[in-house]
Parts: C-alpha cells; sequence; structure tokens
C-alpha cells in the first residue's frame, strides 16, 4: 500500500529533479520516518525499468564498511559487469569510461548514509565530478540517513554541492492513512490514539500492533479509550525510566525547556502510575521533553 503523504510527493519531486540533473541528494529524517518505504515506492519503481535506469543500491552495515574504493567496485560490477582494474587509480578511470559510455541513466542510492565515514563522503564528490567528452556529470547520487547525517554534510566541502531534503513530520491525517484497521477503535480512543502516537509511519504502526494484541489478550472486539490511555501512560513512564536521569534533573530541564514548573515528586509519582493530579498537564510536558531529548540523542 502507497501512502502518498506530503513527504512521499515532496520526495518524489526532489528525486525525480535530482536524477534529471545528475545531482547529489540526502533525503534525511528519524528512524522510522518512511525512508524505506519511499526507496522501496520511488527507487524501487525506477529499478524495474532497466532498459532506462541502473540504479546502484548500497548499504554501509557500519561506519567504515564501505569506503570509496568499494563504492566505485560496485558501480562498475553492476553497470558494465567489466574485471575490475587492481589499482585505485586505474579503477576512477575505468569507472569514468563505464558511466560515459553508460547507456543508461545511473543511479547510486545509499541508504543508512549516516553510517558512512566523511572521508567516504568526500570521495563521492570526488567521483560525482567525473565527466566523459561534452558531459560534467555522469551519475546521481541520493543518500537517504538519519539527521546525524546532516552533520556529516554541513562543512564547506560537502555543504554547497549536496542538496537536502528533511522529512516531515505526519499530519494527524496523515497518521489515521498508516492504521491497518482504524474500524477496530472507538471513536473516542481513535481520537486520543491519533492525538498521541509518534508523528511518524513506524511510530503509528509499531503503537497501533501493540494495541491490537491487547485487544486480542483481552478477547475485546474494540480498542476503547481506556485501553489507548493506559498503552500511551505505560509507553511514556518506559521512556522516562530509559533516560537514567535523576527527577530533579529533569524537573530543572523541563522548566528550561518549557518554562512550567514540574515537582520531582510529581514526576516520580507520574514514572510509578501514582500520579493524583491534572495527568493531562504533566503528560504533555513529558511528551514535550521526550521529544526534545529524543532529537538530541538522535543528532549524537
Amino acid at each position: 500500500m502507497t501512502v502518498k503523504t506530503n513527504n512521499f510527493i515532496k520526495s518524489k519531486r526532489f528525486i525525480d529533479e535530482t536524477i534529471e540533473r545528475r545531482g547529489f541528494a540526502a533525503v534525511l529524517g528519524e528512524k522510522g520516518s518512511g525512508k524505506t518505504h519511499i526507496i522501496r515506492e520511488i527507487i524501487g519503481a525506477k529499478e524495474e525499468k532497466q532498459d532506462k535506469y541502473s540504479v546502484i543500491r548500497i548499504t554501509p552495515m557500519r561506519e567504515n564498511e564501505k569506503c570509496i574504493t568499494q563504492i566505485m567496485s560496485a558501480m562498475i560490477e553492476d553497470v558494465s559487469g567489466e574485471t575490475l582494474r587492481r589499482d585505485t587509480e586505474a579503477r576512477r578511470r575505468q569507472l569514468r569510461r563505464v558511466l560515459g559510455d553508460a547507456t543508461t541513466t545511473v543511479i547510486l542510492v545509499i541508504d543508512e548514509a549516516q553510517d558512512l565515514h566523511k572521508s567516504s563522503l568526500r570521495g563521492l564528490k570526488k567521483i560525482h565530478e567525473l565527466g566523459w567528452g561534452m558531459k560534467d556529470r555522469l551519475f546521481s547520487i541520493i543518500m537517504f540517513g538519519q539527521l546525524s547525517l546532516k552533520d556529516k554534510i554541513a562543512d564547506d566541502e560537502l555543504r554547497p554541492r549536496i542538496k537536502r531534503l528533511q522529512l516531515a513530520e505526519l499530519t494527524q491525517k496523515e497518521k489515521e492513512e498508516f492504521i491497518p484497521a482504524p474500524q477496530i477503535f472507538s471513536e473516542k480512543a481513535l481520537a486520543i490514539f491519533l492525538k498521541r502516537t509518534r508523528k511518524t509511519p513506524l511510530g503509528v504502526l509499531a503503537a497501533f500492533e501493540q494495541l491490537d494484541q491487547i485487544r486480542l489478550d483481552l478477547d475485546r472486539r474494540k480498542i476503547d479509550e481506556q485501553m489507548v490511555a493506559d498503552f500511551f501512560s505505560l509507553d511514556k513512564r518506559e521512556a522516562i525510566i530509559a533516560l537514567d536521569k535523576s527527577y530533579r534533573q529533569m524537573s530543572r530541564e523541563i522548566k528550561s525547556l518549557t518554562g512550567e514548573d514540574v515537582s520531582p515528586t510529581a514526576l516520580n509519582q507520574f514514572t510509578n502510575g501514582s500520579y493524583k493530579g491534572n495527568t493531562d498537564r504533566i503528560d504533555r510536558l513529558m511528551e514535550t521533553y521526550l521529544e526534545k531529548e529524543k532529537t538530541m540523542r538522535a543528532a549524537q
């Protein structure tokens, strides 16, 4: 199922423009924001047109695993099938000739690009600058990565050459489109779910699957309001515990972030499920705080 969110529509236009001008681009988004869906639907459609496109897909599993020599080798093999030259400079010349002679549009796609070493990113810039005859660009590069990639490509050498598209959060309407069976929610339960679930495709799907399992375990026909409220309260309390911070420290940081006071005692009671005060207020403050923490950790 293809959900044509604003992110999907913008990404398709961004990718098509990059391919048309043989550009160098990066699609950025947090884990679960829909990058894999975009690769499968948009890049996958290009792969099926083998008479028009040659798509080389690379996924570095950890930093330093894919150096520029390995990337050049994959490109030569996939585009031409030629035996690789042993010498690095000879292989670079081989790549230049292979790309210059290619009868299809060559697209290099790198998933999890935040795991590339900085030297590999600079190497990509250099091979992207290869020309052949009257052609000044021989192929396009499209990287998909988490937000930490943004810092890696922010220096004076790479920033002017790499166009960036950062995926936005889903709207409430878009979130509903990712729910496989919205009819199993009561009306109020669905409203709470859409308000409180994470604003990413993976966040919506993961929360739905867990709630649906709870419904089955309880032998209920519908997911009701209380089930959803209990689920998100527990989910948030587990996230607070995982931070491994004192309640006093969290209280200070919430004050700094939101300008609102919440006592260490209230945080302790909220985490233990015994808070008797305004749960909507403290829930809102914790949601803002946890979202900030998640963004900071993703950037590290």
